[in-house]
């Protein structure tokens, strides 16, 4: 799709909003929530491998309210899932409890500063 975009001399921004461990069709086919879809992100020594994913052209990827719930998804995606996706990972609003430092932090990137490929 992006190919598409820039042959036609287009922007397209890929994005992902969250609620990977549960609240839709992927990650709720499972009893555990999430299970199959998570290492389809992270590429984790999960039960799923995919080396190649975090090539995927994501612009941004962002939090769900449902990675909020319960406190161990919270901070696995902020000690996980956070940190693999780097400047892409954005919560601008969302902090935590580092149990490590005691301090309280962003899940991820406040913001992201970038220009598409058409120059915006």
């Amino acid at each position: 799709m992006k190919e598409t975009a820039a042959f036609k001399k287009a922007d397209l921004l890929l994005i992902d909003t969250g609620d990977l461990n549960d609240g839709n069709g992927m990650s709720d086919a499972t009893e555990v929530g999430g299970e199959r879809i998570r290492p389809l992100y992270t590429a984790r020594s999960y039960q799923i491998r995919f080396a190649n994913l975090k090539e995927l052209p994501y612009d941004i990827l962002t939090i769900g309210n449902h990675e909020l719930y319960k406190p161990e998804i919270a901070l696995d995606v902020y000690q996980n899932f956070a940190p693999f996706w780097g400047d892409r990972y954005l919560t601008s609003n969302v902090q935590i409890y580092d149990p490590k430092t005691g301090d309280l932090n962003y899940i991820g990137q406040r913001y992201r500063h970038f220009q598409t490929k058409m120059g915006k």
